[in-house]
């Protein structure tokens, strides 16, 4: 991921001069525009807002925190909201000016137009400053150690119906080794399978019959999870119950396998 802390050139240069055509339009009076004037004043604003908007780096593909996609509805709601504000706009800069004026602050108009350039830059020197948030490392799984237990209980899971695509799920079953999922469930059981294994014929869904057991005075239930054809997790649920808790795989004798029951 790149993490340059420099601007882009595009990104440096395009802010200089939106700097610049913000400060430009300070020194004009909106008060003392004509009807066409005022038109093309407030299509100036808003099509500056709706350009600093467009060139956020939010958006940018490799670094920004969002969809690139929403690019060009962020830029017109942020130019129409320009256009909706441009009336309680002139009637702030009016009072405003009218208060240095009382105060008899030299040059309103330029020393707000200074302080208006001096803003951007600054805001764009931040901007220029911040490093993108890194993303943490990809960690694909890895293979371990299956717990026997587990691979019994799916196997007994399997074996109450050759439906479901159960005789190919079983296949996969003994082939299948575990895997160390990062940030997984510490209560499931991933699995990976031989690529010879035959897949289901169906790809996503859970096998519709459960394992049943009690821990702790609680239910614990147990599912075989298919997704693209292959066997990959065997899941346990249980409530109440911290995820700090040790939960041990029972022997299959302890589990008793139930259909699925649609409420």
């Amino acid at each position: 991921m790149h993490e340059s802390t420099t601007p882009t050139p595009r990104l440096r240069a395009s802010s200089l001069m939106r700097a610049t055509a913000v400060a430009g339009l300070t020194l004009i009076d909106p008060a003392k525009l004509s009807r066409w004037g005022t038109v093309a004043y407030t299509a100036a604003v808003s099509g500056i807002s709706a350009w600093t908007v467009w060139d956020d780096p939010a958006f940018d593909s490799d670094t920004g925190e969002i969809c690139s996609h929403g690019r060009a509805g962020f830029a017109f709601g942020a130019g129409a909201l320009a256009v909706a504000v441009a009336r309680p706009a002139a009637k702030l800069d009016k009072a405003l000016i009218a208060w240095m004026n009382r105060h008899r602050v030299p040059a309103p108009r330029a020393l707000l137009a200074g302080a208006t350039l001096a803003c951007s830059l600054v805001s764009y020197l931040i901007q220029s400053t911040q490093r993108p948030k890194p993303e943490p490392p990809h960690q694909p799984p890895t293979p371990g150690p299956l717990d026997e237990n587990a691979r019994s209980i799916a196997q007994k899971i399997l074996a109450v119906t050759n439906d479901w695509g159960a005789p190919a799920l079983r296949e996969q079953l003994a082939t299948a080794r575990g895997l160390i999922v990062p940030h997984g469930w510490p209560w499931d059981a991933w699995v990976d399978i031989a690529e010879s294994a035959p897949r289901t014929i169906s790809n996503y869904y859970v096998f519709p019959y459960y394992g049943r057991y009690e821990f702790d005075g609680r239910t614990v239930w147990v599912a075989v999870h298919i997704c693209d054809g292959e066997l990959t997790c065997i899941e346990r649920t249980i409530d109440a119950l911290g995820g700090e808790v040790p939960l041990p795989w029972p022997t299959p004798d302890e589990v008793t396998v139930e259909a699925a029951t649609v409420s």
